[in-house]
């Protein structure tokens, strides 16, 4: 199997294999420097996103919610972002983007909008601009105008409660939460 890297450091202990730290090069190694290390920190943000979203969704899971299933499919696909790095520079990043934006419209349509959830469009348009790139600048502005449109046509669609999560929880578990990591 040459050629072929692992997508984790292998660590070999009395004969056996594991996979333990993530590889954060892969699929960036045909690029130059400047492109690589932006592809390198969409690999970090996909694996964060992917672990925080599979933590939802184990809680979920044990819960007996059935939204479970619904983010254990949005933490699969966060995990596979570094592998779309074949296709293009901009392929991960921009799948990133989309996938957060997605996600965010839809946890805030689930709780409402008093949950703070659609602070993270904010979050996610920064990281998509940095992950982009400044010279490309339409795709920066569309990124840009995209959130603040999403954030607008949450306001306007979705109610400020949804009655899903009771009011004290969810300012306390939502709101605050979200303002800090926002």
């Amino acid at each position: 199997m040459r050629g072929i890297q692992p997508y984790g450091r292998v660590i070999t202990r009395q004969g056996l294999h594991m996979r333990f730290i993530p590889n954060i090069r892969y699929g960036t190694e045909q690029y130059p420097d400047k492109i690589a290390r932006r592809l390198r920190a969409v690999n970090i943000a996909a694996l964060i996103a992917a672990s925080s979203v599979a933590f939802f969704a184990i809680h979920r899971f044990l819960d007996s919610i059935p939204h479970w299933k619904y983010a254990a499919v949005v933490a699969l696909v966060y995990a596979s972002i570094p592998l779309l790095h074949r296709f293009g520079p901009l392929t991960g990043p921009l799948t990133l983007v989309a996938v957060a934006y997605v996600w965010i419209f839809w946890v805030s349509s689930i709780v409402g909008t008093n949950g703070g959830t659609y602070f993270h469009y904010l979050t996610a348009a920064a990281l998509g601009i940095l992950f982009v790139g400044a010279e490309h600048v339409f795709l920066t502005v569309l990124i840009g105008a995209v959130a603040a449109a999403l954030i607008i046509a949450l306001h306007i669609v979705v109610p400020q409660d949804t009655g899903y999560i009771p009011t004290m929880r969810l300012f306390y578990g939502s709101f605050v939460t979200n303002v800090l990591t926002g």
